[in-house]
C-alpha cells in the first residue's frame, strides 16, 4: 500500500472509531467530546479533526441556523454535522438564538465575527439579552464571496444589477467599483441566499453569494473570491449548557460609571499576564447612554480570576469557554 493509501485508511481508521465513541451521546455532549479531542491540537491537527466530521449524530437532533438554505452559515452546519440531522432554518439571528433558549432546537448555529467588517452586532446584543445561553464552540471559516451570476451573463460587462446583502457587499466594494462598471443599480438583500433566488429569476444581473448556494440553485459562478481582502468568519454553536474549558472565554460585564472603574475591572487580567483578544462596547438599549462590554481572553474559566473580577463589575455574565476549529472548506 503506498503512503497516500495508508493515510485514507488511518484517516478511515480514526473517523469509525470516532462514530463508535459519539453513539449514544446527546449532540451537545458530542460537541463537548469535540471540543476536549481539539485542546492541545495543533491547527493542522484541528483541520484534520474537522475533516473527520460530521458527527455520526442523528434522528430527532434539531440544529438552528442563520438561513434559509445556501448562506454560509448552513454551510458550516453541513460541515460540522452533515446530513443526518434535522436543520432549522430562521431568518434573522436573534431568532436562531431564541429558538435555542425556549429549548425549540439543541444548538444553534450563528455568524459572530467578520475579519473584516468586525464583530456582528445582533448575534452579541441578543446573547446579552438571553442569560441561558453560552457558546460552546467556534468554526473559523475563511470567506469565498463568488460573483453569480444570470444565464445571459458570459462577462463581467453584462452585469446591469447587482443584488448584494450589505455584509457582502461591504466586503467586496472595491472589486465592484473597480470591475463591475457596467452595473447600473445595486438592490440590497437580507440574505445572500435571498440575492440568490433573484438571480436565478432575473436577466443581465448578479449577486454576492456563497459556492454552495449557487451549487444548490444550479446557478452560474463567472468568478470566486471577489472579496477585496482575505476574509475570514467565525461561527458560533450555541446551546443552553456551558463549557468550562477551551482556547477562550467569553465575559459580557457592565461596571459602574465612575472614573477607573474598566481599569479597575481589567487589572485583573493584566496582573495574571493573561491576554484579551477582543474587548468591545455595546449600548444597553434599556438604559439610553448606558453600555455594556463584552470581553473575550485566551484561557479557560478560572474560578479566582472570575470571583475577584464580578468584585469588581456591576454585573457579569459567562458565556462559557470555547475551543476554536478551522474550517475545512472555502
Amino acid at each position: 500500500m503506498n503512503k497516500l493509501g495508508e493515510i485514507e485508511r488511518s484517516v478511515q481508521d480514526l473517523r469509525e472509531k470516532i462514530r463508535n465513541i459519539m453513539e449514544g451521546l446527546t449532540i451537545v455532549d458530542a460537541v463537548k467530546l469535540l471540543s476536549d479531542l481539539a485542546r492541545g491540537l495543533s491547527k493542522e491537527s484541528r483541520i484534520l479533526l474537522s475533516s473527520l466530521l460530521p458527527l455520526s449524530v442523528s434522528g430527532d437532533v434539531k440544529i438552528g441556523f442563520l438561513g434559509p438554505e445556501g448562506t454560509f452559515t448552513h454551510e458550516v452546519a453541513l460541515e460540522l454535522f452533515g446530513q443526518h440531522v434535522t436543520y432549522v432554518s430562521y431568518d434573522r439571528i436573534s431568532d436562531v438564538l431564541k429558538a435555542v433558549s425556549r429549548g425549540d432546537v439543541e444548538l444553534g448555529i450563528v455568524p459572530f465575527e467578520n475579519s473584516l467588517e468586525g464583530i456582528v452586532h445582533e448575534t452579541l446584543d441578543t446573547l446579552e439579552t438571553l442569560s441561558n445561553l453560552y457558546v460552546n464552540l467556534c468554526i473559523e471559516k475563511r470567506i469565498n464571496m463568488c460573483l453569480v451570476v444570470s444565464e445571459d451573463v458570459e462577462k463581467l460587462e453584462d452585469v446591469e444589477v447587482l443584488y448584494a446583502q450589505p455584509y457582502a457587499l461591504a466586503q467586496c466594494k472595491f472589486f465592484v467599483n473597480r470591475r463591475l462598471r457596467n452595473v447600473k443599480e445595486i438592490i440590497f438583500t437580507e440574505s445572500t441566499s435571498r440575492s440568490l433566488d433573484l438571480v436565478k429569476n432575473g436577466r443581465k444581473c448578479g449577486c454576492l453569494a456563497s459556492k454552495l448556494g449557487a451549487k444548490m440553485r444550479g446557478l452560474k459562478i463567472l468568478l470566486e473570491h471577489v472579496e477585496d481582502f482575505e476574509s475570514y468568519t467565525r461561527f458560533i454553536i450555541v446551546s443552553r449548557i456551558m463549557f468550562t474549558h477551551g482556547d477562550r472565554t467569553g465575559i459580557i460585564f457592565t461596571v459602574k460609571h465612575v472614573p477607573g472603574a474598566l481599569y479597575n475591572a481589567l487589572e485583573c487580567f493584566a496582573k495574571r499576564r493573561i491576554n484579551l483578544t477582543m474587548i468591545y462596547s455595546r449600548p444597553l438599549r434599556k438604559m439610553p447612554w448606558s453600555y455594556y462590554f463584552y470581553l473575550e481572553y485566551e484561557g479557560s474559566i478560572d474560578d479566582d480570576l472570575i470571583r475577584e473580577f464580578e468584585s469588581k463589575c456591576s454585573y457579569v455574565r459567562l458565556l462559557g469557554s470555547y475551543v476554536i476549529l478551522q474550517s475545512v472548506s472555502t
